[in-house]
């Protein structure tokens, strides 16, 4: 049985995701930051338990709430969603067709993953719940994610359609679009008390989530960007040849 490439890179990410997590967790010495930053390696699990309304079931099982369980269910989730993503590009990746796939999903993915982020930088700096809205009431966090970041979401997805040419310094350029159009489109040029950290910090969640998605989609579908460029060379030529 031959693995899906696009999910077992997603697996690889979330591992060492993971690991980093729970190597700070370890060497936190306050306990609520240690149960913020456990909280944090099973978001994956989490998020798709809380939207499938698991949780009242688990209550009943003391099993489903240790590593042994939420460390391979995480696994299975993000190599699913990794799956779904480059079959999705596989099937759909004709030059127009792979662009509007890419633009749907930063426009749909970016924002959800910068108010993880911002839940989580909280949660660093300020001690709070990095994921208790979204396993909540998921349906309102969708709402919340997607009235306060519409145009950040739109701005990166636009930034990634546009810029095709180099790496870091397309995707840096993308984190950057995210920053200042999170702050415009919050705060404005000149908010209320000046630029302190509870304002900068939407914006570095959208920089960093625009960040890390876009390289994720890009490692997803590297060997089919690698041949777009000689099928789009080859088809050219040969529309040529017929015009002649």
């Amino acid at each position: 049985m031959k693995l899906n490439s696009g999910g077992l890179k997603l697996s690889a990410a979330y591992i060492l995701y993971a690991a980093v997590v729970i190597t700070l967790a370890y060497f936190t010495d306050d306990p609520k930051g240690r149960f913020v930053l456990g909280s944090l390696a099973w978001a994956p699990a989490g998020v798709t338990f809380g939207i499938l309304h698991l949780f009242p079931v688990m209550y009943r099982h003391a099993w489903t709430n240790t590593p042994y369980f939420l460390f391979p269910a995480c696994l299975v989730i993000v190599y699913l969603i990794g799956w779904a993503i480059s079959t999705a590009n596989r099937r759909l990746f004709y030059p127009r067709r792979y662009l509007t796939t890419r633009f749907v999903l930063c426009l749909a993915v970016i924002p959800i993953m910068a108010e993880l982020v911002a839940g989580a930088l909280y949660a660093v700096v300020d001690g709070g719940d990095p994921v208790n809205g979204a396993l909540k009431s998921p349906s309102y966090f969708l709402l919340l994610t997607y009235s306060d970041l519409p145009v950040p979401g739109l701005a990166c997805a636009t930034a990634d359609w546009t810029l095709r040419s180099g790496k870091w310094l397309r995707l840096g350029t993308i984190a950057g679009v995210g920053f200042i159009s999170t702050l415009l489109s919050l705060y404005g040029l000149f908010p209320r008390g000046g630029w302190q950290w509870p304002i900068l910090r939407p914006g570095l969640a959208v920089a960093i989530a625009a960040f890390a998605f876009c390289w994720l989609l890009d490692q997803l579908t590297k060997e089919r960007s690698g041949n777009l460029g000689p099928t789009v060379h080859t088809t050219a030529k040969l529309s040529g040849d017929e015009a002649n």
